[in-house]
């Protein structure tokens, strides 16, 4: 092959956020394009910084590949005449497709004999292609933010300033909304080359480099790492910011520089996360940390100047981080003046959503609710009242002077706030973990008072919002509705809070009630719906779950989420059992024979064959262990005995047939296998499984 392409975007500095999902559309929609063409390749390699997004194609095919496919038409009946020669329909049908007569032939199928002809499909030359497909990779590129400039139409993170599109050393003839594809792209912004020309894809990335610019997204990272890591070993400390700032930094340079800095040590007597959070979420600085976890008086900055003095950087940024400190500073110091109980007062003055209330309505439902949940839960009496109180106190930070500046440490500074006050661990940890999970990942709830506290509060939020009409869809969901209700799921496994779901929801509801504009059954039922909705993706994606294991559980009645997870649990283990396939067949079997809307009783004095009287006493034998078995949510066990009443479904097959000729014996062995299936309905449905 030996073929190469290279497209690089040259832009205005393009968010960080946006860069990894851009490049990734970048590549799959380049992919598409030659797949679609049937052009080969080895692979596609993206890269990219804040102001250029590129990928590269290694080993192309020079043409797409040659296929051959067969095209079948009518009948040979109705294409032949009787005299043998093609009919006005054969002849059709082979001047539509582009065939001679001499192409056609007959072709035998299990349906009879049929007019085809084999059809030949020149693969396309993929230079001359190039241009179309590179246009079309363009066009179908979005983002979930974009923009306009100047009097064009095109639309895209940030405005669009060249284009290199190289086939081999060669130049794509490539024109997109005014933008004419060349082989000049540019240098670092201050210390590189305005343009730079590329000579080759393969040469792209150490041509670049050349002029400052790291196109490998995973050398920055590596580098932004290592110089972090360096940089803090001197100071006898480890940089503390993670995975996540690491990648943002990276994409925030084109060449990345670690410079250190220092601050007050005066600032340290502030909570170790309030400082933490500053530098990194305003400043994307990597805070630097002793061995035993405490914070030493520096920080780490990542520059995009690769220069050999970097003392006005140092101090610029040095500047900015006092600054921003000597604020937090103050702040700590005037909300420590007031207690967080007597913040409660202020939560009324602050509107959570103008039809459902304030913040101080939203905390009086909760901590309604979370008495009510720990009634259910027969928590003690001690810790039910320090539930109580961390209800009360949840969002008091909240009109903080702390949080209202710094809007990212809610919770985290009523932790704090709570802490100097002389609550305890449960109550002032709770402030802070009653937030949790906030997203894909996120850390939960450490003690069930927090837990409690964490769904009275998320699913308050979601039946709010249910109960005015603030339903979410595909493109909106400005309540984060989806995101509580998985945080919800994730809590209450993790609890095993074995609480109904729709008591919970209904819970909610009625604190409520007096605000709601939608009727409070169908709010009840269209949050049930939604969060089982939820639960089928939180179990599959997030738990692991095989896709038809879940659609056989949730077919039966849903109770509450524990329960659901153990018989998951239950029916994922009987799968990866050996006699999986024959125990499922045989159930499914005795399932899938009962007619739809069948309703005959057994008559058991009627019974006549071995196998059937057989197959009923095997049932009340089994139906009461069963039962036990549901009652104490010991789904192996269950799955168990049904290997137990397996052998005499199987005997009745063998011995009689099912669907007899006199209808009185057909409906009464009917009868006795629709008892077979009601002893699962409310367990799982077998039919909805998969046997490879």
């Amino acid at each position: 092959m030996s073929n190469h392409i290279l497209l690089e975007l040259g832009t205005e500095e393009i968010p960080a956020g946006f860069i990894d999902t851009a490049l990734q559309h970048l590549a799959a929609a380049l992919e598409k394009g030659l797949k679609q063409q049937r052009i080969a390749y080895q692979s596609a390699i993206t890269m990219g910084t804040p102001r250029r997004l590129s990928v590269l194609v290694q080993e192309v095919a020079g043409s797409g590949e040659n296929v051959e496919q067969e095209v079948v038409g009518p009948a040979k009946s109705v294409a032949y005449d009787n005299s043998g020669d093609l009919s006005k329909a054969g002849a059709g049908f082979l001047r539509s497709k582009g065939f001679a007569p001499e192409d056609a032939y007959i072709k035998q199928t299990a349906k009879g004999e049929y007019l085809a002809a084999m059809q030949r499909q020149e693969g396309v030359d993929t230079a001359s292609i190039l241009p179309e497909i590179l246009w079309e990779t363009l066009n179908s590129l979005h983002f979930r933010k974009s923009m306009r400039w100047g009097s064009g139409s095109l639309r895209f993170a940030r405005p669009l300033r060249h284009i290199v599109a190289l086939w081999n050393d060669e130049v794509v003839p490539l024109e997109f909304h005014g933008l004419q594809a060349n082989n000049l792209s540019t240098g670092h912004r201050f210390l590189g080359a305005p343009q730079v020309k590329v000579s080759s894809p393969l040469t792209y990335a150490s041509e670049m480099e050349n002029e400052l610019v790291i196109v490998d997204i995973s050398h920055r990272r590596q580098l932004v790492e290592d110089q972090c890591n360096a940089i803090a070993a001197q100071y006898g400390g480890k940089p503390v910011g993670g995975d996540a700032l690491i990648k943002e930094t990276a994409h925030l340079v084109e060449y990345p520089v670690a410079v250190a800095g220092s601050f007050d040590e005066h600032f340290l007597q502030l909570p170790r996360e309030l400082l933490v959070t500053t530098m990194r979420e305003h400043q994307k600085y990597f805070a630097v940390a002793a061995e035993d976890g405490s914070l030493l008086p520096y920080f780490i900055t990542i520059s995009n100047m690769p220069i050999d003095d970097h003392s006005t950087i140092r101090q610029g940024n040095e500047r900015v981080l006092r600054a921003r400190l000597s604020d937090a500073d103050f702040y700590f110091a005037e909300d420590l003046k007031t207690p967080l109980a007597d913040r409660k007062n202020q939560l009324n003055k602050v509107v959570f959503q103008e039809q459902l209330g304030t913040i101080g309505q939203k905390v009086d439902r909760i901590t309604l609710n979370t008495k009510i949940l720990a009634q259910s839960v027969n928590m003690e009496s001690n810790r039910s009242r320090a539930a109580l109180t961390l209800a009360s106190l949840c969002k008091c930070d909240l009109v903080s002077g702390m949080v209202f500046e710094f809007p990212e440490l809610q919770g985290i500074m009523g932790k704090e706030y709570a802490q100097r006050e002389g609550y305890d661990d449960v109550v002032s940890q709770g402030i802070m973990e009653h937030w949790y999970p906030r997203f894909a990942g996120d850390e939960l709830p450490s003690t069930l008072e927090a837990a409690l506290v964490s769904i009275a509060d998320k699913m308050d939020t979601i039946v709010g919002c249910f109960g005015i009409g603030l339903l979410p869809s595909s493109s909106n969901d400005p309540y984060a509705l989806r995101r509580q209700s998985l945080g919800i799921l994730h809590t209450l496994t993790h609890w095993e809070i074995d609480l109904p779901l729709e008591s919970i929801v209904r819970l909610a509801q009625q604190a409520l009630q007096p605000v709601l504009t939608r009727e409070g059954e169908v709010v009840v039922t269209d949050v049930v719906s939604f969060i089982v909705q939820r639960c089928k993706i939180f179990f599959t994606t997030t738990k692991g779950f095989d896709h038809d294991v879940v659609d056989s559980v949730f077919s039966s009645s849903f109770d509450d989420v524990v329960t659901v997870s153990r018989k998951l649990s239950a029916l994922q283990e009987l799968k990866q059992s050996s006699d999986y396939r024959d125990v499922v067949e045989t159930f499914r079997r005795a399932v899938n024979i009962i007619p739809t809307g069948f309703g005959a009783q057994l008559h058991a004095e009627q019974l006549s064959h071995d196998s059937e009287v057989a197959l009923l006493q095997k049932i009340e034998t089994c139906r009461p262990m069963l039962q036990e078995a549901v009652s104490n949510r010991d789904f192996q066990r269950f799955f168990n005995l049904t290997r137990e009443i397996k052998p005499a479904v199987d005997n009745l097959f063998e011995q009689v047939m099912v669907m007899d000729s006199d209808l009185s014996v057909r409906n009464n062995r009917l009868a006795l296998l629709q008892m077979v299936g009601a002893l699962f309905k409310d367990v799982a449905d077998f039919s909805k499984l998969v046997v490879d």
